[in-house]
């Protein structure tokens, strides 16, 4: 097997996402494979970087009503009230022909 069928699976290991049984396979393939290793390490790098940017950002004022009034607007052609509903409002389920 070569390291490219590897790449989707080592992904799924990075986010803690395969059974461990598979889990278990990639470890014992990073144990040999030291381009993976480095790979492994590089990911982890990006995804520390990226974790320390996303607690530095903060949405803006606002954001979350300007961002309900926008989408109501664009889908207020659409929607449709639901009484007796936790959720206000619903979009109706695509008919095929119209998909």
């Amino acid at each position: 097997m070569t390291c490219r069928l590897w790449e989707p699976r080592i992904q799924l290991w990075l986010d803690n996402e395969l059974p461990e049984e598979e889990a278990v396979r990639v470890r014992q393939h990073l144990k040999r494979c030291a381009a993976c290793r480095a790979e492994v390490e590089e990911q982890k790098k990006a995804m520390q970087n990226l974790k320390a940017e996303w607690e530095k950002t903060q949405a803006s004022p606002n954001f979350r009503e300007r961002t309900q009034a926008r989408l109501l607007t664009a889908f207020s052609e659409h929607l449709h009230p639901v009484p007796n509903s936790e959720w206000q409002w619903t979009l109706p389920l695509l008919k095929e022909e119209e998909v």
